[in-house]
């Protein structure tokens, strides 16, 4: 009962704290299931995808276990496209879990990743080709 409510005050001070600053940033702890699991906002950043590349990948983030959302919040075919993923997790277990992803299709490099986000390369040349 005590854990439950404190989960409860922890959760009301972070949304009430958000709320101050118009807005939740990345590595933001945003809520809380029964089960005591926090949904963090990860900042992706995603280099070498042109549109069509991008919008495939992004299907294939969202079938990641722990994904809950993707918002896309830029996109730009020379330099690195923006996303925000709502995640059941830490930034390096969506590293993991990108690391691993089974694409048939592109292959995923992880450049760096933080407390606060991922950033990646992707390359639309099915694997094993040139």
């Amino acid at each position: 009962m005590m854990k439950m409510a404190l989960t409860i005050v922890l959760i009301t001070l972070t949304v009430g704290l958000a709320g101050c600053a118009g807005k939740i940033s990345a590595g933001s702890q945003i809520k809380a299931t029964n089960s005591s699991v926090v949904v963090s906002l990860i900042n992706l950043s995603v280099e070498g995808a042109d549109y069509r590349t991008l919008t495939r990948f992004k299907e294939g983030l969202k079938a990641i276990k722990g994904v809950k959302k993707v918002y896309q919040l830029s996109f730009s075919a020379d330099k690195a496209s923006l996303l925000r993923v709502e995640y059941e997790g830490v930034a390096q277990s969506l590293a993991n879990s990108l690391q691993n992803m089974a694409m048939k299709v592109m292959r995923v490099e992880i450049l760096q990743f933080n407390p606060t986000g991922v950033s990646i390369r992707i390359n639309s040349k099915p694997k094993g080709g040139a």
